[in-house]
């Protein structure tokens, strides 16, 4: 199994509440970035947002490896990227970073 630490930013003032939205999932080895925004996107994990043309970048290890759009979250390239290839010694920490949308 996989051992995936999830963050993400907050959207606005009430979701700070909640901060720091810290999750732990595990997950099989063969894995892509689409099996995590599914067992996310499951989990109702990513808050949803009013507007258009919201992002949110999935950062694995302070890289960039996904960009999903709208509150779909539809991944718009490099759904079936290997999220092992991104561990780190078995260990894969995503940090969901907030681009806000025009309302």
């Amino acid at each position: 199994m996989l051992s995936v630490k999830l963050t993400r930013d907050s959207v606005c003032m009430g979701d700070d509440c909640d901060a720091p939205h810290f999750l732990k999932l595990e997950l099989p080895e063969t894995s892509t970035i689409q099996t995590l925004v599914d067992a996310i996107d499951a989990r109702s994990y990513l808050a949803k947002v009013a507007g258009f043309d919201h992002q949110w970048i999935l950062l694995a290890n302070n890289e960039e490896a996904a960009r999903l759009k709208g509150n779909d979250l539809e991944v718009q390239e490099k759904r079936a990227v290997s999220l092992y290839s991104l561990a780190l010694n078995g260990v894969l920490k995503v940090h969901f970073k907030y681009l806000s949308s025009r309302t």
